[in-house]
């Protein structure tokens, strides 16, 4: 090594700068030799891929070739099949089958290699090899089909055969075609790339040598152009030296480079000064770089900021509620459309106007507490009433929340509200649902009893006199059964009015229930005053009544009791009004009686009902009527409501008028088991005549529902008729669920663990909370026929019946719409999606034997 140092050293500085060039050209044509062999290489590699993918192709056709045995085996098979038997030819063919599957299944799997094959751009191979497969598939099919056909009529299989051999043919010559095809390409293409291959080696080589010789020539005018200009600065920088009054020493065995490293060394500080003037400029440029990383994420922030600014924008802009932001001291800075919608002007209008007064005297005043709750809480929500433009006020439910600014101060307020006009109105019609009676539009029994009892405090106070008129229709039974409910639910409209032009403006009347009004007379003078007015009744109810084509009588009962001297409690003037009632009605009825303290003594002569009901128990005297349900999506029966009857020896008595009497006397109980296990028996002998089951609905009373026991009652009658629990439909009041809603739930959570149907009859005629609905084991509700006789007369009932529906379904409740009577009853009810109906419109309520006729003939299908 130290001699080669000394050789070089001795070696002229135009040779040296020669050697790095001519260790480049050898390291050129070393790498120029490489190349090329590499090339030939890839051509023999490319070679052997050729053959590769030939090979592939070759596997493939073997895999074909199999497939063609197969069908020539199976064709032969099916072509002649007249001395096989069925079975061995099924087998045979079914081996047949699985040698074509297992063909398939090969090709199937071939085609990866295939495709592996195509991907060095044969995309074209790739579109033929799966449409081929695609065929293949196909004839596979084909083939099945044509081997099924053996066991299901042997007469088709040739021509199924047919079918299988046409496809098999397409196949064939696709095949037939891909291969030629391919292989002549694949041969052509490899061709053609080794050909220019070993062209590009050949020229890559000519190539570098000439390079390799530019660069030469290159390099060495420039290493005598270089040594020419470093020999004329030495001279230079010796002369310099000199001049300076110092000496570069120049000895014989010294070269160029030696006599110039003193002025070289001039230069080092400045070098040194210069690298750290570079540090110094890079540290800036970091800093500098690191400040405008930090600019352009801030940038970034802020316009997602605006983005998520633009889409709130958006939201509050579109949204139906209506919103409006205020500054600090309650006055508008902004609106949405809806707002402006609402308040009836435009945003540019309500700038700077105050969103709701800030500051009120009364401590209770709505708005004085909104501010307050929304400065101390940060938010507050209620009810308000809001203003128009044109003055008109209209109820709200607004919330409005604080935007904290620092050190918690107020910088917003955002008021978000919604106009409650419809729902106010529909609050309102609810209360006149729950204290107004549906059909005549007159309060109801809760409203009278409050009246009354605020009627009798007030008479207590001023020493003054107060009446209670009981008024029952005479015949109105008879019209209900003869002219229908529709007319006679006009007949008591008529009579409602009738009563109510009899009295004064200042008294109430009231439907208490079917046939049943009540009057209340206030601040009377006498007895006669009641008895005056009570004459009147009478003869406005004696008067026909036209009803389309007919005319009514009924005809009235009336009872009056008087306060003080006949009652001093609510309850105890309707009872002793109800006793007088029963005294004009057993002396002739169409007369009025004011109560006398003996007719306690004859209601008590009517407690012997009951003992009259225990005999009629024991003696086998009630009997069952039976009303269908009808399923309108198939016009049959889909059950039946067991309706019982006092067949006594004067006549067929109605349940309205022994239930009551019933339930005082505590037999109420034992008449629901009767009615209940004959209803069962029943409904199994329409099974027996029918062979169709058929449910049964059976309801019970609020006493029933009370017993601890009444699961285990229900299992034992189940049990002793035979009838399945689901074909079981117990029906209840929803009034009798109001008083113990817990006891009556695990009641009804035990008769529904039997897999009994629970249903609510008279849906919506009580005080029955919907989210009862949800929480009793429920399966379907039965609206109040009063809502069924609404419909085309009331666009209330009709929305509450269409809002029950919608309820009803969602929670997966069945409905009934029991007294349906009329085909636009019908109608709606169906377009309203109510699939279960009863009513007149149908079928009247037979008697056992009847039904029995009725079930036999086909369960005759409803009026259309």
């Amino acid at each position: 090594m130290a001699r080669l140092a000394a050789f070089l050293e001795r070696m002229p500085l135009r040779r040296r700068f020669l050697i790095a060039p001519l260790l480049g050209l050898l390291l050129l044509g070393g790498l120029t030799s490489a190349f090329v062999y590499e090339l030939q290489n890839q051509s023999a590699l490319l070679k052997r891929v050729a053959d590769r993918d030939l090979a592939a192709y070759d596997r493939y056709a073997a895999v074909f070739v199999n497939l063609s045995e197969q069908h020539l085996a199976l064709y032969a098979l099916l072509d002649d099949t007249r001395e096989i038997d069925e079975a061995l030819l099924y087998d045979l063919a079914k081996q047949r089958l699985n040698g074509i599957h297992e063909a398939v299944r090969g090709l199937e799997q071939t085609l990866p290699t295939l495709s592996a094959a195509a991907n060095g751009g044969h995309a074209a191979t790739a579109e033929r090899l799966a449409s081929l497969l695609a065929s293949t598939q196909a004839y596979q099919k084909a083939a099945a089909s044509a081997v099924a056909m053996v066991t299901v009529n042997l007469a088709l299989a040739p021509a199924q055969l047919a079918h299988a051999n046409e496809r098999f043919t397409e196949v064939n010559q696709a095949f037939a075609q891909l291969l030629h095809v391919e292989r002549r390409s694949i041969r052509s293409e490899i061709a053609g790339r080794v050909h220019r291959g070993e062209i590009s080696s050949m020229a890559i080589a000519l190539a570098g040598v000439a390079a390799a010789a530019f660069l030469f020539g290159l390099s060495y005018a420039f290493s005598r152009l270089l040594a020419r200009s470093l020999e004329a600065q030495t001279e230079a920088l010796v002369r310099l030296g000199m001049q300076a009054g110092t000496s570069v020493p120049i000895t014989a065995g010294s070269d160029e480079v030696s006599r110039i490293a003193h002025g070289i060394a001039a230069f080092g500080q400045s070098l040194l000064q210069l690298k750290e003037n570079q540090r110094a400029l890079a540290a800036s440029n970091q800093a500098l770089a690191d400040a405008n990383q930090a600019l352009h994420s801030e940038i970034e922030r802020r316009k997602e900021a605006e983005g998520y600014l633009r889409i709130y924008a958006e939201v509050i802009r579109s949204t139906g509620e209506a919103v409006a932001i205020t500054d600090s001291n309650g006055n508008i800075v902004d609106a949405n459309p809806a707002y402006e919608r609402a308040i009836g002007r435009s945003r540019e209008e309500m700038m700077g106007t105050a969103l709701y007064p800030a500051h009120s005297a009364d401590e209770n005043d709505v708005y004085r507490q909104l501010w307050q709750s929304v400065k101390t809480d940060g938010h507050w929500a209620g009810e308000l009433l809001d203003r128009r433009s044109n003055g008109e006020s209209f109820p709200i439910w607004a919330r409005v929340n604080t935007i904290w600014g620092e050190n918690r101060k107020p910088l917003h307020y955002v008021c978000v509200s919604r106009d409650i006009t419809t729902l106010k109105q529909s609050e309102q019609q609810l209360k006149k649902l729950a204290f107004y009676d549906m059909l005549t539009g007159l309060p109801n029994r809760a409203l009278f009893n409050d009246r009354l009892g605020v009627a009798l405090a007030s008479a207590q106070r001023q020493q003054a006199l107060a009446a209670v008129i009981f008024v029952d229709l005479d015949r109105f039974k008879y019209v209900n059964d003869t002219l229908g409910h529709a007319l006679g639910d006009r007949l008591l409209i008529e009579v409602g009015r009738r009563i109510g032009r009899s009295i004064r403006e200042t008294d109430t009347v009231a439907r208490m229930g079917g046939d049943e009004f009540t009057v209340l007379l206030t601040h009377i003078e006498s007895e006669e005053e009641a008895i005056h007015v009570a004459k009147r009744i009478i003869a406005a109810l004696e008067a026909s009544i036209p009803l389309d084509d007919a005319m009514a009588y009924v005809g009235a009962s009336l009872g009056i009791s008087v306060f003080p001297k006949d009652g001093q409690d609510a309850q105890s003037m309707l009872t002793k009004a109800d006793m007088a009632m029963y005294e004009a009605k057993e002396s002739g009825r169409g007369q009025y009686r004011l109560f006398r303290p003996e007719m306690l003594a004859r209601g008590d002569q009517r407690l012997s009902l009951s003992v009259q009901i225990d005999a009629a128990l024991k003696h086998d005297e009630f009997t069952l009527h039976y009303q269908p349900v009808i399923d309108m999506a198939t016009g049959q029966p889909d059950s039946m409501e067991a309706l019982i009857r006092w067949q006594r020896p004067e006549g067929m008595v109605y349940p309205e008028k022994f239930i009551p009497h019933a339930e005082e006397a505590g037999l109420i109980r034992r008449i629901d088991c009767w009615v209940l296990e004959r209803a069962c028996r029943d409904a199994m002998d329409w099974r027996a005549e029918t062979g169709r089951p058929m449910g049964v609905r059976v309801h019970l009373s609020a006493a029933s529902m009370q017993q601890t026991d009444m699961d285990k009652t229900i299992d034992d009658i189940l049990r002793r008729t035979g009838l399945p629990a689901s074909l079981l439909h117990l029906e209840f009041k929803e009034t009798a669920m109001i008083a113990a809603p817990h006891a009556e739930r695990r009641t009804l959570e035990e008769i529904a663990a039997l897999g009994v149907r629970l249903s609510v009859d008279n849906f919506g005629a009580g005080y029955f909370s919907l989210s009862y609905l949800a929480k009793f084991p429920i399966n379907c509700i039965k609206l109040d026929r009063l809502f069924i006789e609404r419909i085309g007369k009331d666009k209330a009932s009709e929305e509450v019946i269409q809002s029950l529906l919608e309820l009803a379904h969602k929670l997966g409740l069945s409905v009934v719409a029991e007294g349906v009577e009329q085909r636009l009853q019908k109608t709606f009810l169906a377009d309203a999606g109510c699939r279960l109906m009863q009513g007149f419109y149908f079928k009247r309520p037979l008697a056992s034997h009847q039904l029995n006729q009725w079930l036999a003939a086909n369960h005759a299908a409803p009026p259309v």
